[in-house]
């Protein structure tokens, strides 16, 4: 799909879960969380320096929408959060309409790369956690670097990811991403179709 920003903000796909609440009882949930906690404040950070409205795109519905909200506001305030709908065509009018989208590993954030947005996948728990299938494209065995991707936390390639896509042409993006979209998924205007082995990455505590 070729299609351009409406605006110049970037959204963040949030991946909080309440089960993070549990922390007192699960090592790897409070890793989980707080590698959340250190790539949220770095991107607020970057993109105040750039001067760029960042928006946060909930996950969590009903009355754990607050909870989540009030997660982010912990961290940092300087942020738009956007409640998560029922409606998939109102999520996908929050990404489609953004200059760039960034994701911690969320199945909407796969959805957002075949739409044609501008999206960079953070996937930096995968190295911390020890688990493969948190990689970018995982089962596929992508490099743990790309141009759009990294799977383990490193501030400088983060930056210079981002600053990527937020030059790169549209031209230059759909030639990029076309090496890389058909291994993943496939898209289908009507009603999105993930290929089976891609689904929602859910982070299980055993």
């Amino acid at each position: 799909i070729n299609k351009r920003s409406t605006n110049d903000g970037v959204v963040f796909i949030s991946s909080y879960t309440p089960e993070w609440k549990t922390l007192s009882n699960c090592k790897k949930l409070a890793n989980y969380q707080g590698l959340e906690k250190i790539l949220f404040a770095l991107l607020c950070k970057i993109f105040r320096e750039k001067k760029i409205k960042l928006s946060v795109l909930g996950k969590q519905h009903s009355r754990f929408s607050q909870i989540e909200e009030k997660f982010y506001k912990q961290i940092d305030n300087n942020f738009i959060f956007i409640p998560m709908t029922k409606e998939k065509r109102k999520n996908y009018r929050h990404v489609d309409a953004s200059k760039l989208v960034v994701s911690p590993d969320s199945t909407l954030g796969y959805e957002s790369l075949a739409r044609g947005n501008r999206t960079a996948f953070l996937t930096i728990r995968s190295q911390d956690l020890k688990n493969k299938s948190l990689n970018f494209g995982w089962p596929n065995k992508f490099q743990d670097l790309g141009p759009f991707w990294i799977n383990y936390y490193d501030e400088f390639y983060i930056r210079k990811i981002i600053d990527y896509l937020l030059n790169i042409s549209d031209k230059e993006w759909n030639t990029e991403t076309r090496k890389y979209i058909n291994k993943i998924m496939t898209y289908d205007s009507g009603n999105e179709i993930l290929k089976k082995y891609i689904k929602e990455i859910e982070f299980k505590t055993n």
